[in-house]
């Protein structure tokens, strides 16, 4: 027995050593000048080696059979869970779906926010709910309600099927229709069919109370911005005295939609600055006073304790270059930045990569 591993060992070795080449080829990294040097590719392809002859001595020895997918994902896992960072995550096909959709802020789609299950037995089958249809939307122009079962898309039963092929079926081509079988309460099923159209997330809503304009801003995606301007232009045909922006629950999203809505309200001077290892990500954003949208108008941010991240960039250069005044609670506390990377399995991840600083330099990461 011994000898067998012994021989294995050498084996796998040499394949670990092949397979690792392979990879270190076909990794699309950018690295800094010392990560090239001699000494730092050693010893990563030392520990590319390792960690295939491991993966190696699993598949090839291991009690039980081991899905190659579940070590990968596991050791992808294991090296983000490495850097302590709760905002460096590897992201499955569904979940990074997701969060392309959220920054994106639109895609081909019937409109209803679902959830499923993780668990499918005969007594309770994995089903997909509605959690909300989205106002005007195909899936709200039909009738759908939050509470309701899709138990079938185009005749596949939703039970049988993951939330990625789920969202797979659901979203597509624009103009495209998609037939839905929905379960209401025990006893009323029916069938819809649903062209799909253009969904945007709705992440701004707006409106006057009295002569205050009101905005709401829940999440900072691609189309934010726009809407904030169209929200500006609504208060200014109406003629309102005063400004409430609401970025209470607001968790964040993209850094440049912050900066741009920040950049409609500051005429001068800086709005973030964002400090890294990465030259690249060294940057700081200044205001235009060319963009300024909002003058000699008093303008209050409502925040509370799940006020982040983007969120607080705003609020932060709202408040330090004099521009508003904070209302509400202390905010979370997130004060860096993560890109988002796709991997060619279309799985994703986020890592963090540089850390922002208010106008007066201040970073508020817990």
């Amino acid at each position: 027995m011994n000898k067998f591993f012994s021989m294995l060992k050498n084996r796998l070795k040499s394949a670990a050593a092949l397979f690792a080449m392979t990879c270190a080829a076909s990794l699309c990294f950018a690295q800094s000048p010392a990560a090239t040097a001699n000494s730092k590719t050693e010893q990563n392809r030392r520990y590319l080696e390792i960690i295939n002859t491991l993966y190696y001595y699993i598949q090839n020895s291991y009690v039980e059979d081991v899905d190659p997918e579940v070590l990968y994902e596991g050791a992808l896992k294991g090296m983000l869970e490495a850097l302590d960072d709760p905002y460096s995550v590897y992201m499955p096909k569904d979940e990074w779906r997701s969060l392309q959709d959220t920054t994106k802020g639109s895609f081909g789609g019937v409109g209803l926010s679902i959830t499923k299950p993780t668990e499918n037995t005969p007594e309770k089958p994995a089903y997909v709910e509605v959690a909300q249809p989205i106002e005007d939307s195909p899936g709200a122009r039909a009738g759908i309600q939050t509470g309701d079962l899709i138990i079938a898309i185009n005749g596949t039963d939703t039970s049988t099927i993951t939330m990625n092929d789920v969202l797979d079926r659901l979203r597509g081509n624009v103009g495209e229709s998609v037939t839905v079988r929905i379960r209401r309460g025990k006893n009323m099923e029916f069938e819809k069919t649903l062209v799909r159209a253009i969904i945007e997330n709705p992440t701004v809503k707006y409106g006057m109370i009295g002569k205050s304009g009101y905005i709401k801003i829940s999440e900072f995606s691609a189309k934010t911005a726009e809407r904030v301007q169209d929200a500006l232009k609504s208060f200014g045909e109406n003629g309102y005295t005063s400004l409430i922006i609401d970025l209470r629950n607001n968790g964040g999203g993209l850094l440049s939609a912050a900066v741009e809505i920040a950049d409609k309200f500051i005429d001068s001077g800086v709005i973030v600055s964002t400090k890294s290892r990465i030259k690249g990500e060294n940057a700081v954003y200044s205001a235009h006073k060319y963009k300024t949208k909002v003058r000699d108008i008093p303008v209050v941010v409502l925040v509370n304790g799940a006020s982040a991240s983007a969120s607080e960039i705003l609020a932060g250069a709202l408040k330090d270059t004099h521009t508003a005044y904070l209302v509400g609670e202390k905010t979370y506390g997130k004060g860096s930045v993560q890109i988002p990377s796709d991997l060619i399995n279309n799985d994703g991840f986020k890592i963090t990569v540089a850390r922002y600083y208010s106008p007066s330099d201040v970073n508020i990461d817990k």
